[in-house]
């Protein structure tokens, strides 16, 4: 031990300091001491691999001896995951596509086979390695000295391949542009029923798409619309398995076949996709398919990831919106000045409108202007609210100095109504109230009170609200919407602050106010707008407010099915935004 200690230490004077780097891991790595600790200025295994760009990684050119039997180990990928056979079809071995399986142990991830056809072996037993791993610094000697073990090696990373070579390791590169070796090509009598029988699967018409995976039920609603209610089949038509990774392996060869199935439709398919795939050799691994491989994440419709296949994005549409006309159906005013004014925009919501009017009538806060814009309604709400101004005058205690009803002649959108009634406020401060929501009776007079001791760059004063999920909306198992402060950092990736919030009417002046953006998202561009321009916004630690999450909110109907989309208007109006679905 102490001549070998001193052997490699004379070796590595001579070298450089990279050079020592791998000479100390090589000896630690075989084993000869368990002290060094060389690779700690590197963050992983990964990340010391990537050092070696020296050469080309080693390919084996050699020609397989003939054997008895394969024993197949994978590093890093399971014999029951359908993935790992697509790789086996590019071992430059031609045996191994006229061969059988006659053991596989998956937790040991050991695939031994048989060729059908080979007389005269030289070995009795060919001992092969697949590696697929970074391993970590802790468990890296294992790996090693597993390796060690095996007669041939093959890696899917060229740097990770030079690093075993140097080792001096018989690795060679497995390039996935290898020419098949037709372990899932060649045709076996029994596949059409193996893959009925046992896995549930059949063999589809050519030219179409195939998505494995559950895309959401953003996919599952649109395909149901785009299939059924259109009456209407879009080529090329969208194959959908959702339970794709639900698929039971329950022997050695259910992978095999669950793989042989996907080879043999992905040879007739326009293209493939893979939803939410966590594999971590994406990029390589399309090069596998005898068809287009796409890996995508959910939420998606069915729109979009057309558009997708065809390298094409879809954005929402932005458009600066005013109404044209509209006609003010009540008006009561004092000669008070307003010190803050609600904002209310309402469509169609009849029954819940007088809810959200109450709620402004007792608040604690003196001098307010409510302003509600209906925004071409087609139910009664607009004569709701007509009916409560007018009786809410006659009562001896209210809170208001002004009232204004305004009617939109046709449906312009929330953009718009919003900008109607900031256009029409008196007050330097509104707080922006959704018809479908309540306030705490000191709501306004909190938020009212942080923005008497900031700076004229404070735009937006946001609470904390109450979440109450309705029947039909049981997924949604928030209590509190807007639980982080205002930050640029935050909203640069995600809208953590809801429209419900006071804002400086200056400010929504200054920045040309709400823009209409289809499926949503108007009030976070808005929030982006005041970014722009240097304002910044300030939560209120108090929970002074209601939002009610239901089945009929604009949120649940159109926003939360076009995120991608959305995102993508966003970026391209915001440059500094990363939004987290286009991640």
């Amino acid at each position: 031990m102490f001549a070998d200690l001193l052997k490699l230490v004379a070796w590595i004077r001579k070298k450089t300091p990279a050079s020592l780097k791998r000479a100390l891991l090589t000896y630690k790595a075989l084993g000869k001491s368990n002290t060094l600790d060389e690779t700690s200025s590197y963050k992983n295994m990964h990340e010391y691999f990537d050092t070696f760009t020296e050469k080309s990684p080693p390919i084996y050119n050699h020609k397989i001896p003939l054997f008895d039997k394969m024993l197949i180990t994978s590093f890093g990928l399971s014999f029951r995951e359908w993935q790992i056979h697509f790789w086996l079809q590019k071992l430059p071995i031609p045996e191994l596509g006229n061969s059988e399986i006659i053991n596989s142990d998956y937790n040991f991830t050991i695939l031994t086979i048989k060729p059908l056809n080979s007389q005269d072996k030289s070995l009795s037993n060919l001992k092969i390695a697949i590696n697929f791993e970074s391993p970590s610094s802790d468990n890296y000697e294992q790996w090693i000295l597993g390796l060690k073990n095996q007669d041939i090696i093959w890696d899917i990373n060229p740097k990770r391949t030079c690093f075993l070579e140097e080792m001096g390791l018989p690795a060679y590169w497995l390039d996935a542009t290898n020419i098949s070796n037709s372990w899932l090509i060649e045709a076996k009598a029994n596949d059409k029923e193996y893959w009925g029988k046992y896995l549930g699967l059949s063999v589809l018409a050519p030219e179409q798409i195939m998505v494995l995976g559950h895309g959401g039920s953003e996919l599952d609603r649109s395909l149901a619309k785009d299939y059924i209610i259109n009456n209407q089949v879009i080529e090329p038509k969208i194959y959908y398995l959702p339970g794709w990774k639900e698929i039971i392996i329950a022997n050695k060869l259910d992978s095999y076949y669950q793989a042989r199935w996907l080879y043999k439709i992905s040879s007739s398919l326009n293209s493939v996709v893979l939803m939410d795939s966590d594999s971590f050799f994406e990029d390589s691994f399309r090069k596998l398919f005898p068809s287009d491989l796409y890996f995508c994440k959910s939420p998606i419709t069915s729109s979009e990831l057309r558009l997708y296949l065809k390298g094409q994005e879809a954005y929402a549409i932005a458009e600066e919106r005013r109404a044209s006309s509209f006609e003010k159906v009540y008006i009561w005013e004092t000669s008070l000045r307003p010190k803050i004014a609600v904002l209310i925009s309402l469509y169609n919501y009849e029954s819940r409108i007088r809810d959200a009017l109450e709620s402004v009538a007792n608040q604690t806060q003196s001098n307010i202007e409510l302003i509600v814009v209906d925004d071409g309604s087609s139910d009664q709400g607009l004569n709701v609210v007509q009916d409560w101004m007018e009786n809410t005058i006659l009562e001896k205690s209210h809170p208001f100095v002004r009232l204004l009803l305004i009617r939109h002649q046709t449906n312009f959108g929330l953009a718009a109504a919003r900008n109607t009634a900031f256009a029409e406020a008196l007050s330097e401060w509104c707080f922006v109230l959704d018809a479908d929501n309540e306030l705490f009776p000191n709501a306004l007079r909190s938020c009212y009170g942080i923005t008497q001791c900031s700076s004229e760059q404070l735009a937006v004063v946001h609470p904390l609200l109450l979440v109450e999920a309705e029947n039909g909306r049981e997924d949604d198992d928030r209590s509190l919407v807007g639980l982080a402060p205002w930050q640029k950092h935050r909203l640069m990736h995600e809208n953590t602050i809801d429209a419900m919030a006071l804002v400086r009417h200056s400010a929504w002046k200054l920045v040309g106010g709400y823009t209409h953006i289809d499926g949503g998202w108007e009030d976070y561009d808005f929030w982006c707008k005041l970014i722009d321009q240097g304002f910044f916004g300030i939560q209120c630690p108090e929970i002074l407010a209601v939002y009610r999450s239901h089945k009929k909110s604009m949120s649940h109907i159109y926003t939360n099915t076009s995120w991608r989309s959305l995102s993508r208007t966003l970026k391209k109006r915001h440059p500094w935004m990363q939004p987290r679905a286009l991640e």
